[in-house]
């Protein structure tokens, strides 16, 4: 398997779109040394061959292994959660103290936020039923402190060993003038024809084109609170 391992790595790499850098921080090495492994340059040293495995087809039992790998050693406002908007993993950037999540993550709550609510019913409504959509991009404009901020989620949809778990990357930024006060939803659809399998694989997924199929927008703005968590 040695052999083999640097190209199963940048396939891995390369069809979940994760660039060598980070892969190679959520690694705990240098880039090049990604780029030696890939290209068959040189092979993981014993200290980083299971690391590299569990990355790419993860631990026995545990078909999550590898999305919570790359999630929870990532430098990014990753999040890994499920239908129903729990969290499975976290990134190193969410998971601090104070973290970006205690600060914000009332905006993404339909309970403390009325104005996500729309939004998380679509999500839900997602992935229980596909329907080819693979992923979400939304901004929710909220107030903060009396000031006007802006969320920014981007979702990718994946199935494993059938069940439908989700890729948001986040961030929080003070809203720009001009900008609309009404949430904004973009969804993500394949543009190739499904798969015959019942459950495609996630990287076989991530190589295929995607079209923007449907934008639409809420009726009113966000949360109005200043509440911190």
């Amino acid at each position: 398997m040695n052999t083999d391992i640097g190209a199963a790595l940048r396939a891995y790499r390369i069809g979940r779109g994760i660039r060598q850098a980070a892969l190679a921080q959520s690694l705990g090495v240098a880039q090049s040394q990604v780029s030696r492994w890939e290209s068959g340059r040189e092979q993981p040293r014993a200290e980083n061959l299971e690391a590299v495995r569990t990355l790419i087809w993860g631990e026995a039992g545990d078909p999550l292994a590898a999305l919570r790998h790359f999630v929870s050693t990532s430098e990014q406002s990753l999040l890994l959660i499920d239908k129903d908007h729990r969290i499975i993993a976290k990134s190193r950037a969410l998971a601090g103290d104070p973290s970006p999540l205690q600060q914000f993550g009332w905006v993404l709550d339909p309970a403390e936020n009325p104005g996500f609510e729309p939004l998380y019913a679509r999500y839900r409504a997602i992935l229980a039923d596909p329907c080819g959509i693979i992923g979400l991009e939304f901004e929710l404009p909220f107030m903060l402190g009396g000031s006007p901020w802006l969320a920014r989620v981007r979702k990718t949809i994946y199935r494993v060993a059938g069940v439908s778990v989700c890729l948001a990357e986040l961030s929080f930024q003070p809203r720009p003038a001009g900008l609309s006060h009404t949430p904004r939803c973009v969804e993500h659809q394949l543009a190739a024809a499904p798969f015959a399998d019942p459950e495609p694989r996630s990287d076989r997924i991530a190589r295929l084109p995607m079209r923007k199929t449907r934008a639409y927008f809420g009726t009113g703005p966000a949360g109005v609170g200043s509440r911190m968590r």
